[in-house]
């Protein structure tokens, strides 16, 4: 027969057990689910891969509803710092880019083939991508630097080939 002190102590256990509170070696302890984390993945083109004139980037992305995804790029061994702009498909709307595209673009014509260029995923503030779009539809959106605040989420280095791209680009 138990006694009462044991028989309380049985019942704690089980409640502990039963709550996942019991050392893990009775009961599997519940796991929380971790936060999703702000990032971009960068799934196409891959690093030391060959583009044409235009590629379609594709990727992955957990964004917050004020931040949007740009890529940029820059001519490696032509000595310009020069780097240019593009955002993705549907920039404008964050919770749409779990799933991103984007086109990007290497040299006019086939005047750059055979060079190397670094191409980036930028994390950026959307009411800071509203305004450079804007401003670019005058000029281009260009600059030596990354935006300010601009985070760079994944980054490559591809070689550039003859031929137009892909027909998303035209």
């Amino acid at each position: 027969m138990i006694r009462p002190t044991r028989a309380a102590a049985a019942t704690l256990l089980t409640a502990l057990a039963l709550t996942g509170c019991a050392d893990d070696r009775t009961t599997a302890d519940p796991v929380a689910s971790p936060v999703p984390e702000i990032g971009a993945q960068l799934i196409h083109p891959v690093d030391d891969g060959e583009v044409h004139q235009c590629e379609v980037f594709r990727g992955t992305a957990r964004l917050p509803e004020d931040k949007t995804l740009v890529l940029g790029v820059r001519n490696v061994d032509n000595g310009s710092p020069e780097r240019y702009f593009e955002v993705v498909d549907d920039w404008e709307y964050p919770g749409d880019l779990a799933e991103w595209s984007g086109s990007q673009w290497f040299g006019s014509g086939d005047s750059s083939v055979g060079q190397r260029f670094r191409a980036e995923v930028l994390i950026m503030d959307l009411a800071e991508v509203r305004t450079a779009v804007r401003a670019a539809a005058e000029k281009g959106w260009h600059a030596p630097d990354n935006p300010a605040g601009a985070t760079v989420a994944a980054h490559i280095t591809l070689k550039r080939v003859p031929g137009r791209g892909p027909s998303e680009c035209a």
